[in-house]
């Protein structure tokens, strides 16, 4: 039954996704790890800044690494959201020593994270075993766009009443899917999620649902498993 209701990260897909290349002179440039929070920060902040994902399209965030001149391109960027992937902190040190006034602000700021086995640390999570995949929890979801509009106030102080009220925008999108995927799993027959990712550990927290993964230790599963 809940399958027909989308994740909410479709809600939010755009047509294309471009890497962090190309700014504009003429807007506060902006910057994230993947591309679900580029919907994010563009659903807050509108036209006001233009929004450059990190990760190029086909590319796998547990396993990126930048070029050099990826490297010099983001470091154009006024302001950068990370997420805790493995390739990050050695990102944020290269491109502070070309531009040391960037602001970088943590997506995982007051989210209840998942801890995961250090044997499973292949299924993309932080160098602390953490669960990046918190954007598949509306709940999680809502918590960060929380973070994402308060830096850019901070930021660009002189849009605040728009990154406000496109803030409450975007939390009454969450509201709203999470009411339709409650309604959607009220009659379920089984509470097992079979994935191909293990990338739902909060949105089954959300629902109280069991993640099976098809994957396995990032690895094909063997005929037993």
């Amino acid at each position: 039954m809940f399958c027909r209701y989308k994740l909410f990260f479709f809600l939010f897909l755009p047509l294309s996704f471009f890497c962090a290349t190309g700014y504009s002179a003429d807007k506060p440039r902006v910057l994230t790890t993947i591309a679900p929070y580029k919907n994010f920060i563009s659903a807050v902040a509108g036209d006001t800044a233009e929004v450059k994902v990190i990760v190029p399209p086909g590319a796998s965030s547990h396993t990126f690494e930048p070029s050099p001149k990826q490297m010099i391109d983001a470091s154009k960027a006024d302001l950068w959201f990370r997420i805790g992937d493995s390739f990050e902190e050695r990102f944020q040190k290269i491109v502070k020593e070309y531009k040391p006034a960037m602001a970088i602000v943590d997506l995982r700021a007051n989210v209840d994270m998942i801890s995961v086995d250090g044997a499973h640390a292949g299924c993309g999570c932080s160098q602390n075993f953490r669960d990046l995949h918190i954007w598949l929890s509306p709940k999680e979801a809502a918590v960060q766009a929380r973070t994402i509009a308060e830096a850019l106030i901070a930021a660009f102080p002189e849009n605040a009443p728009l990154y406000r009220e496109n803030l409450n925008i975007l939390l009454q999108k969450f509201t709203d899917l999470d009411a339709a995927i409650r309604t959607g799993l009220k009659n379920k027959s089984s509470s097992i999620l079979l994935v191909s990712h293990p990338a739902f550990a909060y949105y089954a927290r959300d629902y109280n649902l069991t993640q099976l993964s098809v994957e396995f230790d990032g690895k094909d599963p063997t005929p037993r498993h």
